[in-house]
């Protein structure tokens, strides 16, 4: 809630206050927040110079969605006294926090030095370094029976910095070769060597090299990855070429083994509660070398009139691979109640073996086991998306604290395609909470300095 809100309900009026006031000052304390790696922190939020100070606001920005820091409270100081009224609005997305807050009453306002408020942080991820801007800050003063506001230009503001552990530049090694130029069909390797200079805290660091040729393209490689292709395989689609006979229930329609194409009058259907059919089988997929398989996605081109029928698909070892629904029409629909693909759930698919024994069955299925009337499948089909890169999550070291590393080599293979001249660009990115590459991280970032490599892929 702004300020004039506040002042309006009680009933107080304001209108700009010309050049006369004595310049205030409102402050950040400290100015500078270091060594705080967790737990908690207070930024007091200070007024000097006031006079007749009846009610203010101010507004503090911090690092936005949750990140490295959030505001878990706002204590009112004591500049205002025991009648003054207190409102925050916190926005932890974009981080930030409104404060007003005003005297009651018919009093005359505070004189001098003091505290107007504590603004109380966790830590999250302290690494890098970051502003705690004092946004803006509006005072309002008394002037005989009403209530007026400073001329913003006689008030200075001065914000706070927080410093977090950080990481130190050392060498690479190796770096550059002396007429910068590799070989298509050669490898392009780099490393970097860092330090820890906290003499306390382990950080966990890793690097990263982007890369811009000439023409605009730009290829990212993390330490620890080994990029295979700067252009993988596209987008393809496996159907079903195989039909195992062992069902319960179904009825099937046209010829074995029913899933294979779209359209093609064979289709099985389902229709009692618990029916299963089994098992399908897929075409088989060839990896060429540099080929990765990012991600195996199930699809079913699926009918049915009742959209609370489910037909959960399991393979021979009872992995859950979620359910496939239908329409009032053949539309074809992704696996609903969850969200992994079929590598995630079973991460031999993502080879050529796995994928190429894999199979499914179906299992006929209603929340509450009544008929709901026939479904129908006409086709399955696995899509696979392939990436150039491996591990897709970069690999990171743990440096202990005062210590040296060198980090992973990140490798690139060079083909063709990759063939003209770069200009990469390192960057260090570091933590201090360990990572876990289930959940979004957040990283501190620092472009090493003076380190931008000029090379060339030559293509002959």
């Amino acid at each position: 809630m702004s300020l004039a809100l506040i002042l309006a309900m009680f009933g107080a009026f304001f209108v700009p206050l010309g050049k006369t006031q004595t310049p205030i000052t409102v402050y950040c304390d400290p100015a500078l927040v270091s060594g705080v790696y967790s737990g908690t922190f207070d930024i007091n939020i200070r007024i000097t110079g006031g006079e007749s100070v009846y009610a203010w606001e101010f507004k503090l920005d911090y690092p936005a969605y949750v990140q490295q820091i959030s505001v878990i409270d706002v204590i009112a100081g004591d500049y205002l006294g025991p009648s003054q009224w207190l409102s925050k609005n916190i926005d932890y997305f974009n981080g930030d926090v409104l404060v007003g807050s005003t005297m009651t009453g018919d009093i005359e306002g505070a004189y001098g030095d003091g505290m107007l408020a504590t603004v109380r942080f966790t830590v999250i991820e302290p690494a890098g370094e970051f502003p705690i801007d004092l946004v803006y800050a509006r005072i309002f003063v008394r002037v005989d029976a009403e209530i007026v506001e400073v001329d913003p230009l006689d008030i200075t503001v001065l914000d706070s910095y927080f410093v977090g552990p950080h990481v130190d530049f050392i060498n690479a090694p190796g770096e550059p070769r002396n007429d910068n130029v590799w070989r298509v069909g050669h490898t392009r390797r780099f490393k970097i060597v860092v330090r820890n200079p906290d003499p306390t805290k382990t950080m966990y660091v890793r690097a990263k090299y982007t890369s811009t040729r000439t023409d605009g393209r730009v290829t990212e490689l993390y330490s620890g990855q080994h990029l295979y292709t700067s252009a993988p395989r596209s987008t393809e689609y496996y159907y079903v070429n195989e039909f195992t006979a062992f069902r319960l229930g179904w009825n099937v329609t046209g010829t074995s083994p029913y899933l294979d194409a779209e359209d093609d009058g064979s289709y099985v259907t389902g229709y009692k509660y618990c029916n299963t059919i089994r098992y399908f089988g897929f075409e088989n997929i060839e990896l060429n070398p540099g080929d990765i398989i990012y991600s195996v996605t199930l699809e079913g081109l699926t009918r049915s009139g009742h959209k609370d029928i489910d037909y959960d698909v399991y393979d021979a070892s009872m992995n859950w691979y979620g359910s496939l629904w239908g329409g009032d029409s053949w539309l074809w629909h992704n696996v609903r109640w969850t969200s992994d693909t079929v590598d995630k759930i079973n991460p031999a698919v993502a080879t050529q073996e796995g994928f190429n024994s894999f199979q499914l069955m179906l299992h006929y299925y209603t929340p509450d086991g009544s008929y709901l009337g026939p479904a129908d499948i006409d086709t399955l089909r696995l899509r696979v998306d392939f990436i150039g890169v491996d591990p897709i999550y970069p690999s990171f070291a743990r440096i202990r604290p005062g210590g040296e590393h060198t980090l992973d080599f990140a490798i690139w293979d060079l083909y063709l395609a990759d063939a003209g001249t770069y200009t990469t660009t390192v960057t260090i990115e570091y933590k201090w909470v360990e990572p876990d590459p289930r959940f979004p991280q957040y990283w501190a970032a620092t472009p090493v300095p003076g380190l931008t490599l000029t090379w060339t892929a030559h293509g002959a």
